[in-house]
This record gives structure tokens, C-alpha cells and sequence, in this order.
């Protein structure tokens, strides 16, 4: 399998995407509230048009659980998977396998929750074997356990047939999973390629210093305290926050401030 996209552009969405989805690369898509990532998803689905570009499936089918409800809230959960799922096996498997995540298939799908509706759309994608995977914010509203449930699914499942997977999620921990990054920053490719390269960026102390409210990033506890012990800063001259999701995105857009 293979999915190619060559200078693709889409409106003033999406400007001269270029890359490729290879068997067995695991991709995080992430970047800030209007990047992009959900038209890029759309146009690999061949859902959207790109105005310029090429989109290529060399071969191999494609499953996808995006943000919006694709299943009837008219029909049970039952119901929905035999609707979506066309051999037989693989429908009596997703069925058994709603019990694993603590759904009863005999539930109205309109009384689920929206984390429920997630796994059963889950469910319903990986019923089709696919050898590329898409999953927009797939895991939001599901509980801790429950997402670890998934992610070891989807890694055994990789190992196995060599799957690719392209994801969105504003989990950090869930970035992890991924072997590769693809960082959209107004609708650019901000970066791509290797995880570990990608979150050796990641700064893993945030000061806000106290009168000025100003930012800084450090990658490491050590050349924090030294440019507390520099500046001669005392405890109440600063504020020490945990580094989030965001913080990722600000130390890659302004470098400057990433103290190293």
C-alpha cells in the first residue's frame, strides 16, 4: 500500500501537500484548531477535491472514522454493524468484540455515549481489513483504559498486516504512538517525518516569570534552574507549569524562545 499526494492545494485551506503513506508507518496529524488536518483527511478519502494536486492509492482499501456520526440513531448498535459490515465473520467478530468495550450491541445507538458511538464506528472500520487506517480524534470522550484498549488493538494489528494509520488527537501520550509526525500549521507541512526527532522538541519545563507574564521554554529541569540561578530569580519571581499539547506548538513556531 501506498498513498501519494503530490502539491496538492485546496482552496486556502491546504497549500502544496506533499508526502506519502507507506505500509506500516503509523502517522500522528497534528497541528492547532483550523490547520487543515480534517481536509487533508477528507481529500485521502477522496471525500473533498483537491483544486491542484494529485492524490494516488497505489492499491489496498481505506477505513475511516471521522468526527461525525456516519450510523443511524434509528437502529440499534447490532442493527448498524450488519447494516456496514458485509461478511458475515467479520460482523459476528465486531459484535463480540462490543462486549469487550462494555457495549451492549442490543443498545439503541442514539442512547449511547459519544465515546461508545466512536469504538462502534472503530469497530466498524477494522471489520473492513483495511491497509490504510484514518482516525479523526478517534479516541476523544473515551476513557484512559479504554484508549489503551484501541491503541494495543491497532499496534497488533500494524505488526500484523502492515497497516498504515494516519491520526488526529490532542492527547500527547497518544502522539507516542505514532512512528511518524505530521505537524500542519495553516494548511502547510510544518514537519514531517520521526517521531523521536519531532518530540526531542518537545520542552519539558515552562516558566512564566511573574512580573511581566513573559514565557520560557526549556528542554530539560537543569537549564531551568540555571537561568533561575542567572537571573537571580527567587521563588515568587516565577511560576512553574506543566508543558501541554499547546506548548508543543508554540516552541516549534517561535524557536526563540526555546531556550536550549
Amino acid at each position: 500500500m501506498e498513498l501519494i499526494l503530490d502539491d496538492v492545494t485546496y482552496k486556502n485551506i491546504l497549500q502544496n501537500i506533499s508526502l506519502s503513506i507507506n505500509d506500516g508507518d503509523v502517522i500522528a496529524l497534528i497541528g492547532a484548531n483550523g490547520a487543515g488536518k480534517t481536509t487533508l483527511l477528507n481529500i485521502m478519502m477522496g471525500l473533498q477535491r483537491p483544486s491542484n494536486g494529485i492524490v494516488n492509492l497505489t492499491e489496498g482499501k481505506i477505513a475511516a472514522v471521522f468526527q461525525n456520526n456516519i450510523l443511524d440513531d434509528e437502529l440499534t448498535v447490532q442493527q448498524n454493524l450488519k447494516c456496514r459490515i458485509d461478511d458475515k465473520v467479520a460482523c459476528a467478530d465486531a459484535l463480540t468484540r462490543t462486549k469487550d468495550y462494555e457495549i451492549n450491541p442490543k443498545y439503541s445507538y442514539a442512547h449511547i455515549s459519544g465515546g461508545q458511538k466512536r469504538i462502534v464506528n472503530y469497530l466498524r472500520a477494522m471489520a473492513e481489513r483495511p491497509s490504510l487506517l484514518i482516525l479523526d480524534e478517534l479516541t476523544a470522550g473515551i476513557d484512559a483504559g479504554m484508549r489503551k484498549k484501541i491503541w494495543d488493538e491497532l499496534n497488533e494489528y500494524v505488526n500484523r498486516t502492515k497497516c498504515g494509520i494516519i491520526f488526529t488527537t490532542h492527547l500527547l501520550d497518544e502522539v507516542e504512538n505514532a512512528n511518524k509526525v505530521l505537524f500542519l500549521e495553516n494548511g502547510s507541512i510544518k514537519y514531517f517525518g520521526d517521531i523521536n526527532v519531532f518530540l526531542q522538541r518537545m520542552p519539558k519545563v515552562k516558566l512564566v516569570l511573574a512580573e511581566t507574564k513573559e514565557v520560557r521554554y526549556f528542554d530539560s529541569p537543569g537549564h531551568a534552574v540555571h537561568f533561575l540561578e542567572n537571573n537571580h530569580l527567587e521563588n515568587t519571581d516565577f511560576e512553574i507549569l506543566k508543558t501541554s499539547y499547546t506548548d508543543l506548538f508554540q516552541t516549534m513556531e517561535e524557536v526563540n524562545t526555546y531556550v536550549r
